[in-house]
């Protein structure tokens, strides 16, 4: 008797006019589509930059960790050691020649050559890094005393 009536109703609703049994039309299913890809469109920069910022301040990590060590090779081992980087990669050399190549994240922007010379008091010479991703740019100061500032470059 419940299957019957389900038939019944079931039948009754498929033969309304104008009630559609499901199913999007081609022309709701475009409509979602470009209403999709001019979010995308908005958005997709937005990612980018946000991914610029994250490569920048790895390398800024990476490039810290590198010169901090670089400082306390020049301490272990009283002499000194000097730390070249070139933008993609830090050297750290002795007066041997170099002793370790740090690379940076891929993508960088080549910010020209800066060195420092780091001695066995912990001191170092002062100089200024920068690191440079697309729109995010950063400037690692080193002072005199061996001490690294990271500060936002404002170009």
């Amino acid at each position: 008797m419940r299957e019957t009536f389900h038939k019944k109703v079931h039948s009754r609703v498929s033969r309304l006019p104008g009630k559609r049994t499901g199913g999007f039309t081609l022309l709701e299913l475009l409509l979602v589509l470009v209403i999709i890809g001019v979010a995308a469109a908005l958005v997709a920069p937005t990612i980018v930059a946000g991914l610029e910022g994250l490569k920048a301040k790895s390398a800024v990590r990476t490039l810290k960790a590198g010169l901090n060590d670089a400082r306390m090779r020049a301490v272990r081992n009283r002499a000194v050691h000097y730390a070249v980087y070139t933008g993609g990669v830090l050297a750290i050399s002795d007066r041997k020649g170099i002793v370790r190549e740090i690379a940076l994240p891929s993508g960088g922007v080549e910010a020209g050559k800066s060195e420092a010379a780091f001695y066995p008091t912990g001191a170092s010479t002062p100089s200024e890094f920068v690191v440079q991703y697309g729109e995010a740019a950063y400037r690692l100061v080193l002072d005199g005393s061996g001490r690294l500032q990271a500060e936002t470059s404002g170009e």
